[in-house]
């Protein structure tokens, strides 16, 4: 009826002494439903592909859009508050000593949240990521890491220099960021090391720790949110991830992702 098929064909040729062919037999397979199928599946995994990549961009558009927010126009409009407490503590209480020391309070608290909003801020957004790149990012938040949970972070990247687009390099750094923030929660460790590298079209990220080393049951456990976001960002980009763990010699995440110039 001129429709296509998809069919499996094998074959065997038998040959004789003289090494004459004397005998062909074989066989055809019809496949077309398994065939579509197949491609329908393909279909699905691209489009769902699609969806995360669109999900995760809006999300980090989002979170721009959230940081900027409370850098730009509540950040100022506290340090206009902080400005307007200070001239009113030196024209109007200065000769009143307990409002001025409950002045002193109130702008304490103040500077407090002014703090506090610019480290949600950076959290939301690290600005160092847009304005300097992945690599400076990358440097920024492990200084800030060894702070924070007194853990010795070492970086190694190669080569110098990289260039990553920029939704390839948020990717990376959300990947780099739950990393961490499993190891300071569960691997019990005292050191981190943290390598990129560029092999010809492969862009390689490996993040290893001296901890305790997470299990096999935890690594295919359903509820582990973190390693499944680990692994759908790495999905997005074709990228693949293996997790390796020793017990008490730590755990090593090895990301591997096709590298775009």
């Amino acid at each position: 009826d001129g429709k296509m098929l998809y069919v499996i064909s094998r074959g065997k040729g038998y040959f004789n002494k003289q090494d004459q062919l004397v005998r062909i037999s074989g066989s055809i397979e019809d496949i077309t439903d398994r065939k579509i199928a197949e491609i329908e599946l393909n279909k699905s995994h691209k489009r769902l592909r699609e969806l995360a990549m669109y999900m995760q961009e809006a999300i980090e558009n989002e979170r721009m859009k959230i940081a900027l927010d409370l850098h730009d126009d509540l950040g100022q409009q506290l340090t206009a508050l902080n400005m307007e407490m200070s001239w009113l503590k030196a024209r109007i209480i200065k000769d009143s000593p307990y409002l001025s020391d409950k002045m002193d309070e109130m702008t304490d608290i103040l500077k407090l949240v002014m703090k506090n909003v610019q480290v949600i801020a950076t959290e939301l957004r690290p600005s160092v990521l847009d304005n300097l790149g992945l690599i400076s990012a990358i440097e920024w938040h492990l200084k800030e890491y060894e702070k924070k949970f007194r853990i010795k972070c070492q970086l190694n990247v190669s080569p110098k220099g990289m260039v990553i687009k920029q939704s390839l390099s948020v990717a990376i750094f959300r990947i780099m960021q739950e990393a961490l923030t499993n190891v300071a929660r569960h691997a019990n460790a005292s050191l981190v090391k943290v390598n990129i590298a560029k092999a010809e079209n492969l862009l390689k990220i490996i993040i290893a720790d001296n901890g305790m080393g997470i299990t096999k049951d935890n690594i295919e456990n359903s509820r582990s949110f973190g390693l499944m976001g680990i692994k759908e960002r790495a999905n997005v980009f074709k990228g693949k991830v293996k997790i390796i763990g020793e017990p008490n010699k730590g755990t090593k995440l090895i990301v591997k992702i096709p590298y775009e110039k």
